[in-house]
């Protein structure tokens, strides 16, 4: 992850950067959480997904 004030590399779930010291957002998600909003957004934010019979109705 970057900080959100310096834009370095810190490592995921820092808390400050150890770099400029600031403080960082409460959980920044990982590599794998953001690839399944990319893949799944519909799962990913627990939205109900809806189905339509063979009739259509």
């Amino acid at each position: 992850m970057n900080c959100k004030n310096c834009y370095q590399e810190i490592p995921d779930g820092s808390k400050f950067c150890p770099h400029c010291g600031a403080k960082q957002n409460e959980v920044q998600p990982n590599a794998e959480q953001e690839n399944a909003v990319k893949n799944d957004p519909v799962q990913a934010t627990g939205a109900a997904k809806t189905t339509e019979n063979a009739t259509g109705y």
